[in-house]
């Protein structure tokens, strides 16, 4: 007998749970406000989002709401104060807006003129802050290095907060010393020694009179050019 009791109030006590859950989610949402937005107007925010007042509260709407205001590229977080009053859901969406950039400068850039790096920055000004064109343009900029042959160039940045919610992106530029060839080796070659091989690719090694033949600046597109002189070579030389 107490057993069955005991089935008995557990399932009445489930019944009871299951019912105050379908309730619970049943409700419906009675107000919606947004936080945190001075740059990003209400109505973009407000028409972003799928939730809407009187609709039934959602678990997965909110979170695709969430998603679908991340995608905007306006915020650096997003968080919903859900708050059940008055037999309804009050919800709040709190964003706090990525800085607006301004002004953007370089430092530590000699070799390359502010001109020409410039030219490599795919960011605007007076938009929010992107990391994505943020690492675009260093790599571009890493690239128009390594065209001059300062393939070690290191490529980093800072923000310097202005008034309100501008920044001015700062890129901290190190040079490095230019990369040059010193010695050239070749592995595995009998039919040929290195003086002959030697002969026969672009690249050269850097000497005393470098700075007037302009021979010893490493460049990868004329190493792997290197190399197909090399296999043309051996190839017109029966060594298929």
């Amino acid at each position: 007998m107490k057993r069955n009791r005991s089935l008995f109030f557990i399932f009445v006590s489930a019944c009871f749970i299951y019912s105050w859950a379908l309730f619970a989610s049943a409700l419906s949402v009675t107000s919606i406000e947004v936080k945190g937005n001075t740059a990003t107007p209400l109505e973009t925010i407000l028409a972003t989002i799928k939730m809407k007042k009187g609709d039934t509260f959602s678990r997965e709407k909110v979170q695709g709401d969430v998603k679908a205001l991340w995608n905007l590229g306006l915020f650096k977080d997003i968080t919903i104060d859900k708050d059940e009053t008055g037999g309804g859901i009050k919800l709040t969406y709190a964003v706090v807006e990525k800085p607006i950039i301004t002004k953007f400068s370089f430092k530590g850039n000699k070799k390359l003129k502010k001109d020409d790096l410039e030219k490599d920055v795919t960011l605007h000004t007076y938009k929010p802050l992107s990391e994505k064109a943020i690492a675009e343009s260093m790599a571009k900029m890493r690239e128009a290095y390594a065209k001059k042959g300062y393939y070690l160039a290191g490529i980093d940045y800072h923000l310097e907060s202005l008034e309100g919610n501008e920044v001015e992106l700062v890129f901290d530029i190190s040079e490095h010393q230019m990369t040059v060839v010193r010695k050239i080796e070749f592995v595995g070659n009998h039919a040929y020694k290195d003086k002959e091989l030697r002969k026969i690719i672009k690249t050269k090694e850097k000497k005393a009179f470098s700075w007037l033949t302009g021979s010893g600046k490493y460049k990868e597109d004329q190493l792997e050019h290197d190399v197909m002189l090399l296999t043309f070579h051996y190839l017109n030389n029966g060594y298929l």
